[in-house]
C-alpha cells in the first residue's frame, strides 16, 4: 500500500537521521517548521516518475530525502538572494526524480552529503581550485554535488565560494543562505579575516590557505584566491598588468579569467591598481586565511 503524505515526510526524515547526519535532519526539520508536513510529503511522491520498476525501497527513500532537503534549503525562508531577501532556487523540483530514477543509492547519497560539511583539509581546497575543467559551466541547484563543474568564472571571491564547497568546507545550505550575500565589502566578514602578513611571507603561505589582497583603507577593493604552496596561487579574475607595476602577472597556466600564477606578481599589480591617480602604489594589505579556522562555515 502506498505511503500517506505524512508517512513519506517522516520516512525521508528518518533516512536523513540514519544514513546522512542527525544534524542535517534536525536542520531540515527546523527549516520546514512553518510548512505543512502533509503538503510537503505529497510533493515527495515518486508515482509516475518511473521508480515503480527501478531501484530499491532504500534508494527511493534516499531520493525522497534529497527532495526534502531541496525544499528546505533551496527555498525561502532559508535561501536568500544577494541582498538578503528570501529567494527560491528550486526552479526545477522534479529534476532529481528524472536524474536519479536509475542511479544507485550511493550516487543519491553523494548528493545528500552536499547538504552538510564533510571532514576535509586545506589540501582538498587546493585540489578543488586546480581541478576545474569547465569554467563556463552553469550551476543547476537541483543536481549540484561536489563533483559538479557548476559555475561560470566570475569575480574572485565567487570562485573561492565554490572551491570551499567542492572541498567540503561549506554545504549547499551555506551556498544558498550565506554565499549569495557575499560581495566585495562583506567578503572578509564571510570568508574570514585571517592574519595580516608581509610580502616576503607569500613564498611560504601554506597550500590550501586563502590569500586576500585589499586596498589599505578599503577591504571592498580586493583580490582573492587559493595558495598552491611555493608562492604560487590559483584565482579567478586576476588583473594581469597595471601601469607602473614592475612585473606583469606571469601565468603558469590559464589566464586572467582563471589561472595559476606567482602571488608576488599579482600583489605587485594590485598595489598599482589600488594606488592613487598619480600612479603611487597603495600600501596594499595581505591577509592569509586558514579555511579550517573559520567557525562560520556550515
Amino acid at each position: 500500500m502506498a505511503k500517506t503524505s505524512t508517512e513519506r515526510y517522516d520516512a525521508a526524515m528518518k533516512y536523513l537521521h540514519q544514513n546522512i547526519s542527525s544534524e542535517l535532519a534536525i536542520a531540515t526539520d527546523t527549516a520546514l517548521v512553518a510548512s505543512n508536513k502533509c503538503d510537503i510529503g505529497a510533493e515527495l511522491s515518486l508515482k509516475g516518475a518511473g521508480f515503480k520498476n527501478e531501484g530499491t525501497k532504500s534508494q527511493h527513500e534516499a531520493v525522497r530525502a534529497l527532495l526534502l532537503c531541496q525544499k528546505a534549503f533551496l527555498k525561502a525562508p532559508h535561501a536568500k538572494n544577494a541582498v538578503g531577501a528570501p529567494h527560491d532556487y528550486n526552479t526545477q523540483p522534479d529534476l532529481p526524480k528524472e536524474l536519479y530514477v536509475k542511479k544507485p543509492e550511493s550516487e543519491v547519497r553523494q548528493a545528500l552529503y552536499s547538504y552538510r560539511k564533510v571532514d576535509t583539509s586545506t589540501a582538498e581546497l587546493a585540489r578543488a581550485a586546480t581541478e576545474i575543467q569547465n569554467p563556463c559551466g552553469i550551476l543547476t541547484w537541483e543536481t549540484l554535488t561536489r563533483s559538479s563543474e557548476p559555475f561560470r568564472m566570475m569575480v574572485c571571491f565567487d570562485a573561492v565560494r565554490i572551491w570551499l564547497f567542492k572541498a567540503g568546507f561549506v554545504s549547499i545550505r551555506w551556498l544558498t543562505s550565506t554565499g549569495p550575500r557575499m560581495v566585495a565589502s562583506t567578503a572578509n566578514d564571510i570568508l574570514g579575516q585571517g592574519t595580516v602578513i608581509q610580502p616576503a611571507q607569500l613564498a611560504t603561505m601554506p597550500r590550501g590557505h586563502l590569500f586576500n589582497f585589499h586596498k589599505s583603507n578599503d577591504k571592498a577593493v580586493c583580490h582573492w584566491g587559493v595558495s598552491l604552496g611555493g608562492g604560487v596561487a590559483c584565482a579567478s579574475n586576476t588583473v594581469g598588468n597595471w601601469l607602473g607595476a614592475a612585473q606583469a602577472v606571469r601565468f603558469r597556466s590559464g589566464n586572467d579569467a582563471y589561472g595559476e600564477f606567482p602571488m608576488a606578481d599579482s600583489y605587485e599589480v594590485c598595489r598599482f591598481k589600488y594606488g592613487s591617480s598619480a600612479n603611487v602604489p597603495d600600501a596594499t594589505v595581505i591577509r592569509q586565511i586558514d579555511p579550517a579556522a573559520v567557525a562560520t562555515y556550515f
